[in-house]
């Protein structure tokens, strides 16, 4: 379990380093391709669209299929997408390229996340799904701050190759211990797959889009709905300021661009102990009290970056540090939720339904942070995140009152 929970987070690393490192390198792609900083930022929309339009598609047809090979393979295809980022000799091609990891990236994290829940305990489910969703997180911390520097000292394209070499390390690894973990379930399931081919009933089930919608019912309760539309909200929070994170440390708190490196690993620190600690806290309180506490101390946070923004260097950077730590709590209770609404046997597609809100919520903050900065300036950032965190909050709520459980929720996923 322990070395298969390992595996799943580095490749959400590998993903989530693709995804935040854009923070760190965006005003060298501008500069490279002659564009403005906000057009860059469209690169976090389109690779967030093709996400959320492909993701939840491909979990309804490769529902059957053995996780450990779609995890290998999905995490190859995101690979060429970096391997072309890092080749792109026009900012068009640059476009295609991010469409081709997103496509990768939006198999592979909920295979990873449903894989997790199958592998640890039913009362350790919380922090197995931390665990794989820090992954993304610790990406901010240790890869994306790593990623920055090889920007600053060698070119954006270097860190994308990066980036492909990580995944390639990550897939790897995944030949080579699932092959060994899986081999003897594979080979026991080799006869009832047999007869099962023979009835045709693995084809039928794959292709029988009527079967899998009515195996998954659960996906169209409103509580589910409006719980992963507090998703994309919490999506459109991080992401309105997240993406020109590096702007605001160099232009309105002078900032040295040597110097952002350690800045963004001092807030993916701050996030990978808030999304483990909500791990913890989702297993012990439950998911409603976790996401109270996290969103309430995020949006008390972002007023006071907001506060400071211009005014002080070390408070802004502690406030956003706090939001950073507190958002990222409501990840695993999030992920959690998800998975106690939806059925057993679907799992794999609740959870790509959520990230594909989720990364429709990124889609949006960047467009509405890029947009606030031109239209306003900077330091109206956090209110804008901050208005986003409280509709989070309020669907979280309304979600769970829809449910009619109450605070008592049993987590027992049958």
């Amino acid at each position: 379990m322990k070395s298969g929970i390992f595996l799943l987070t580095i490749g959400t690393v590998a993903i989530g380093t693709d995804l935040f490192v854009i923070a760190g390198i965006l005003p060298y792609i501008a500069e490279s391709f002659g564009v403005t900083v906000q057009t860059v930022g469209y690169l976090v929309t389109v690779f967030a669209i093709i996400y959320a339009l492909f993701g939840p598609i491909l979990a309804i047809k490769t529902t059957h299929w053995h996780k450990p090979k779609l995890l290998i393979m999905s995490l190859g295809i995101f690979i060429i997408g970096e391997v072309l980022s890092a080749f792109a000799i026009n900012f068009y091609m640059l476009i295609v390229a991010r469409v081709i990891s997103a496509f990768g990236a939006s198999l592979f994290t909920p295979v990873a996340f449903a894989l997790a829940v199958t592998l640890v305990p039913e009362e350790k489910k919380g922090k197995g799904l931390a665990l794989v969703s820090g992954g993304l997180i610790l990406s901010m911390a240790i890869a994306v701050p790593i990623g920055t520097w090889i920007s600053f000292l060698f070119g954006w394209r270097v860190t994308y190759l990066f980036v492909a070499a990580m995944g390639i390390i990550t897939d790897v690894g995944l030949v080579l211990t699932f092959k060994v973990r899986f081999r003897n379930k594979a080979q026991r399931g080799i006869q009832q797959q047999k007869i099962n081919v023979k009835d045709n009933e693995i084809i039928k089930e794959n292709n029988n889009f009527p079967l899998v919608i009515q195996r998954s019912s659960s996906l169209f309760r409103p509580s589910f709905v409006v719980a992963v539309s507090a998703y994309a909200f919490w999506g459109i929070a991080i992401f309105t300021i997240f993406p020109f994170i590096s702007l605001i440390l160099t232009g309105s708190l002078h900032v040295q661009p040597v110097d952002v490196g350690y800045v963004l690993a001092l807030i993916g620190t701050g996030s990978f102990i808030g999304v483990m600690l909500g791990g913890h806290a989702t297993d012990r309180w439950g998911h409603m009290k976790t996401a109270e506490i996290s969103i309430s101390v995020a949006t008390i946070a972002l007023i006071i970056s907001y506060l400071f923004l211009s005014k002080s260097s070390l408070f802004f950077l502690l406030s956003y540090f706090m939001f950073s730590l507190a958002i990222q709590g409501f990840m695993p209770s999030q992920l959690r939720r998800v998975v106690y609404i939806a059925s057993k046997n679907s799992h794999q597609i609740a959870l790509s339904i959520n990230n594909s809100f989720l990364y429709i919520g990124i889609a949006l903050g960047a467009v509405v942070g890029g947009s606030l900065i031109h239209y306003f300036s900077l330091s109206v950032l956090p209110l804008a995140s901050g208005f986003s965190v409280i509709i989070a909050l309020g669907l979280s709520l309304f979600s769970m009152k829809l449910e009619g459980r109450g605070q008592s929720i049993s987590y027992e996923i049958s």
